[in-house]
C-alpha cells in the first residue's frame, strides 16, 4: 500500500511541484488550497482556509507525511495562517505521528556581508520575516522532530507552464519601468523550484530535523536576477529599471549557507546560470 502525503498550498508553486513530484515517486498525495485550485492529475485537491481545519484534516487523513507550504502575505491574515496554522499543523502532525516538513524562509534574517548557517538566530527586519521566524519557533517547540526547511527565491525552468511571480513582476517593470525598479543592493540566492520541490521528496523517507538549508549555490541580486529571467523568457533586459533598496527596511544581503544540504542530498541544487543560462552583459 503507497504511503499518504498531505501538501498544504498544493496550488502554489512550490506545493504544486511537490505534489507532483511525490505522485509520481508513488506516494497518494492529497493537497489543499485556499482560493482556487489547479488541477494536478492523480492528485486529491481539498479547500482549506488556514488555520481552520488542518488539524481535522489531518487527523482524517493519518498521513505517513506532510509537507507544509501554505503561507500569506496578505497583512490581515498574515499571523494566523502563518504562525497559528504552522503550530496546529506541527501539533497534529506530531499527534498522529506523520513526518512533517515545515517550509520556511530566509526572509527570517536581516542580511550581513558572511552566509547564514542553520545555527544563526533569527533577526526579521519586516513584518513576513517575523512570522515565518515566529513559525519556526512554534514548529521547533511542538514538534521537535520536524524538518524546518529555510529557501530563498523560487524561479520556474525555461518553458515552464506556470511563471513565478519574479518572472512577472521582472517582465512587467521591463514593460513599466515607471512603476517601480529592481535593487541592485538586495542579494539572495534563488533556487530553481524543480530542484528545491525534488530535495523536499528526497527527504520524505529521510530521518533528518530540525533546520536545513536548501538553496542556490550562486548570489545574485535581485536586478541581476531579473536579468536572467526576463532574457531567458526571449526579451531583451537593457531597459530593466534598476535602483538602490535606500532607506527602506528590507533584508539586504540574505545568503544561506547550503554545505549541510549539498553533503545529505542526491538531488543537485544548481545555479540560476545553469538553469536560465548566463547573462551576456555585466548587471549595473
Amino acid at each position: 500500500m503507497s504511503k499518504r502525503l498531505l501538501v498544504t498550498g498544493a496550488s502554489g508553486l512550490l506545493g504544486s511541484r511537490v505534489a507532483a513530484l511525490a505522485r509520481d515517486a508513488g506516494w497518494q498525495v492529497v493537497g489543499t488550497f485556499c482560493r482556487h485550485p489547479q488541477p494536478i492529475d492523480g492528485v486529491e485537491m481539498l479547500p482549506l482556509a488556514l488555520p481552520a481545519g488542518i488539524a481535522g484534516l489531518i487527523r482524517d487523513l493519518r498521513p505517513d507525511a506532510v509537507v507544509h507550504t501554505a503561507y500569506s502575505r496578505e497583512p490581515e491574515v498574515m499571523w494566523r495562517v502563518i504562525v497559528e496554522g504552522s503550530a496546529a499543523t506541527a501539533r497534529t502532525c506530531r499527534t498522529v505521528g506523520a513526518r512533517l516538513l515545515h517550509i520556511s524562509s530566509d526572509a527570517i534574517f536581516a542580511g550581513r556581508p558572511e552566509p547564514y548557517t542553520e545555527a544563526d538566530v533569527p533577526d526579521p527586519v519586516f513584518p513576513y520575516g517575523a512570522a515565518k521566524a515566529a513559525a519556526e519557533a512554534v514548529v521547533a517547540a511542538l514538534n521537535p522532530e520536524a524538518l524546518q526547511i529555510r529557501t530563498s527565491l523560487l524561479y520556474s525552468p525555461p518553458g515552464a507552464s506556470r511563471p513565478d511571480p519574479y518572472m512577472l513582476m521582472a517582465q512587467n517593470l521591463l514593460r513599466n519601468p515607471e512603476q517601480g525598479y529592481l535593487f541592485t543592493d538586495e542579494y539572495r540566492c534563488p533556487i530553481c523550484v524543480d530542484d528545491l520541490a525534488a530535495a523536499i521528496v528526497e527527504l520524505l523517507d529521510r530521518k533528518e530535523y530540525g533546520v536545513l538549508h536548501i538553496a542556490g549555490p550562486a548570489a545574485l541580486s535581485r536586478y541581476a536576477f531579473g536579468r536572467l529571467l526576463v532574457r531567458a523568457a526571449g526579451m531583451d533586459p537593457a531597459g530593466l529599471p534598476a535602483g538602490s533598496a535606500g532607506s527602506l527596511r528590507r533584508p539586504s544581503h540574505v545568503l544561506l549557507d547550503t554545505s549541510r544540504a549539498r553533503r545529505l542530498l542526491r538531488t543537485a541544487l544548481r545555479s540560476p546560470y545553469d538553469v536560465l543560462g548566463d547573462d551576456h552583459e555585466p548587471p549595473a
